[in-house]
């Protein structure tokens, strides 16, 4: 039992703190409402095939590159199984271990300071904890967390390894592997501890991190094309991938939009870095600058990617958090080398209450963006299993909701893969140069999801049509006519010219 005057002590109002930071951290993700993004749907309907089925997949028993963290979905999939887990529970599960693995992110993060700056820096916890955007992939239950806390702990490790501990340098080495089955982005951890190592000169030790990476990694890869038919997951592909193939700044739009989002949320963050470098002095910076080289160099090598390469604006935010976390160390670092009291306590506090702010800010937001796109496909998904056979496909652009309330085999050719379809039909499909009615058609899918314009040319018949209506009007459900079928191909106008 701790005794009212031992909470003042170090040892244990840190991680008193800590704690309350944590829990505080889960309530501001409870604010954001009950609508997540689709792809929260995507892993909890992966995680529940792999608790009810074994395989990570997004239809059960099929071979799928549909998810960019298989690693995630095991998790998540495994808890459910030995819970046992029904599916209308899985949600609420999958909230409870973002919220565990968060703990373990932060466990990482406050490790991670001590090994580079040998001391507890709490402070770089904290801010990560109250980071609207890490508070908005566990509202999502998404897998940033878990990257985070494997790229936090291999960093550790690689540290220790660039000291002279050769079974730190494995160790790294085998967690980086494991991290890219969290996410491929892994590779970018990889490569900053190479670059980190050469940079201090330890030629034997970057050689023994490389080759042990590489070991440790060819037979994830090998593991993820067995189960997932894809080495490297065709979602992040697509993220990465517009007419332009894959040339650099090629989507300026969406270059600009990760600024602007990168910008509403960590511009103060970057000016308070930028004004503690000044206050540092060139001078005492050298010995600060070697401490923090792999925290520069991820958030250089992942920003620069993702600003160069990445074309999809709705998902800039959440993978913001796989490298700006690391800007919190890095204030937390200058902050204890400064070592003035007053100033840590100013900057520490305003930050805190900064990052409150934009959370309350963002969270009425994020509410109104999930009612206003998620109850219709609750809608569309809950009709499909009402009313279609149980062993049916469907296509449509959105698969999260839809395939998780429906209970259908889902397929947008993007991401879900199906007989006689490939990678090179994912790229043209992305290229807007994909034969939408022959690639359904040859595919067997017998339901269509689409909106009331730029319908492909297929017999269709009308189904039903959402009462909810977005932007671009209200979505409907077809069903595809086939030979044999009334008014089958070759027999039906085709639903293009007609009015839905």
């Amino acid at each position: 039992m701790i005794q009212s005057d031992q909470l003042f002590k170090p040892r244990v109002a840190v991680p008193v703190s800590l704690v309350a930071v944590l829990v505080f951290s889960g309530w501001l993700s409870s604010l954001q409402g009950d609508y997540p993004g689709d792809d929260s749907l995507i892993h909890l309907r992966c995680a529940h095939n792999f608790a009810e089925y074994g395989n990570v997949s997004f239809n059960p028993g099929e071979k799928s590159f549909s998810t960019t963290s298989p690693l995630w979905n095991v998790i998540v999939g495994s808890v459910a199984r030995v819970t046992n887990a029904q599916k209308s529970a899985m949600r609420g599960l999958s909230d409870k271990v973002a919220l565990l693995v968060l703990a373990l992110a932060a466990v990482a993060m406050l490790l991670l300071s001590h090994t580079l700056y040998e001391r507890w820096l709490p402070l770089a916890t904290v801010l990560f904890l109250l980071d609207p955007y890490v508070t908005a992939t566990v509202h999502g239950a998404m897998e940033q967390t878990l990257f985070i806390a494997l790229g936090a702990f291999g960093f550790a490790l690689a540290v220790r390894g660039g000291d002279g501990s050769r079974k730190a340098l494995v160790g790294a080495a085998v967690v980086f592997a494991l991290q890219y089955t969290a996410r491929p982005e892994a590779l970018a951890f990889a490569g900053a501890t190479v670059i980190h190592l050469w940079w201090r000169r330890r030629l034997y030790a970057s050689l023994l991190f490389g080759a042990s990476f590489v070991a440790a990694l060819v037979p994830v890869l090998v593991l993820l094309h067995h189960y997932l038919d894809s080495a490297v997951p065709l979602s992040l592909l697509m993220k990465t991938h517009d007419a332009h193939g894959w040339r650099p700044f090629s989507a300026t739009g969406s270059s600009y939009r990760i600024l602007v989002l990168l910008i509403q949320v960590y511009a103060i963050p970057l000016v308070v870095l930028s004004a503690l470098i000044v206050l540092q002095g060139r001078h005492r910076g050298r010995e600060y600058l070697q401490q923090s080289t792999l925290p520069i160099l991820i958030i250089v090598l992942l920003g620069g990617t993702y600003l160069g390469f990445l074309k999809e604006n709705a998902v800039s935010s959440r993978y913001l958090v796989h490298f700006m976390p690391f800007v919190y160390l890095l204030i937390a670092g200058l902050l204890q080398r400064i070592g003035r009291p007053g100033l840590t306590a100013t900057v520490a506090t305003s930050l805190a209450l900064y990052l409150v702010a934009i959370n309350l800010v963002a969270a009425p937001k994020r509410v109104a963006r999930g009612l206003q796109l998620e109850p219709e496909r609750i809608e569309l998904g809950i009709w499909l299993s009402e009313n279609t056979p149980a062993d049916t496909s469907v296509w449509t652009f959105d698969i999260g909701y839809i395939g998780f309330y429906s209970g259908r085999r889902i397929y947008d050719f993007n991401l879900v893969s199906s007989d006689g379809y490939d990678v090179s039909d994912a790229l043209n499909r992305r290229r807007g140069k994909l034969d939408m009615a022959r690639t359904v058609r040859s595919s067997g899918i017998r339901f269509l999801i689409w909106g009331p314009r730029n319908l492909p040319d297929l017999p269709m018949e009308l189904l039903f049509t959402s009462r909810h209506e977005r932007e671009a009007g209200r979505r409907s459900i077809y069903r595809i006519l086939y030979d044999g079928d009334e008014g089958g191909i070759g027999q039906a106008e085709p639903a293009s010219s007609r009015t839905p």
